[in-house]
């Protein structure tokens, strides 16, 4: 009898030893999955939040971003696509100076650089869907000037050329691009347009 119940007791202490490790399991599985939208914390990129796939109301948005740099943050949507980057279209009408001002003053944000197919993909699919005409930091300084990015590399020395060609009306210069449908357009600096911000929240090469 005595055999048995130590038996029992053992029994009794493996069960809940294995309660226990179920339970943990359980935890550190939901802990490891991806939240829905996370607010990434880097010094080096500057603070991003991050939802893929999601568009992010100035809700979300303030909720985890603002407390910190409420000044920072216009009015305006987040999405982040296959590139891997973070847009915010800033949904007011801005000359392409102010536009890339404003862009600027977000940490870790500047006026979209869309030089590989994938980016410029994603700015074509983003154009598309919203219907918006929206700025990208590309310019042509002069007549006989190539048509650069705003990192100074030239367009045609880059993966957007291969997937689109850029549209010019014959406008004195300096001249910038903007979306149009799906193609990009020149159009003087004073023209108004949604100012499209981009961030790189995993630090890609952009």
């Amino acid at each position: 009898m005595g055999w048995w119940s130590h038996v029992d007791t053992l029994l009794g202490r493996l069960k809940v030893t294995l309660c226990v490790v179920l339970m943990w399991a359980c935890i550190t599985l939901v802990a490891s999955l991806p939240p829905s939208i996370s607010y990434n914390v880097s010094p080096l990129y500057a603070n991003h939040l991050v939802a893929k796939g999601k568009i992010l109301s100035m809700a979300d948005v303030y909720s985890s971003v603002a407390k910190t740099k409420p000044y920072s943050l216009p009015s305006g949507n987040y999405s982040m696509w296959e590139d891997n980057m973070l847009y915010l279209i800033v949904p007011k009408w801005m000359n392409f100076t102010s536009a890339k001002a404003l862009c600027a003053q977000i940490p870790g944000h500047r006026l979209a650089i869309t030089k590989s197919v994938v980016q410029y993909n994603a700015l074509d699919k983003m154009a598309l869907q919203t219907g918006f005409e929206m700025w990208v930091d590309l310019t042509k300084a002069s007549e006989m000037s190539p048509v650069v990015w705003g990192d100074g590399e030239e367009f045609a020395k880059t993966g957007a050329a291969t997937v689109e060609e850029y549209l010019q009306n014959g406008l004195e210069f300096p001249v910038a691009f903007r979306t149009y449908t799906d193609i990009l357009d020149d159009k003087s600096l004073s023209h108004k347009a949604y100012p499209l911000c981009q961030a790189n929240p995993m630090g890609l090469d952009w």
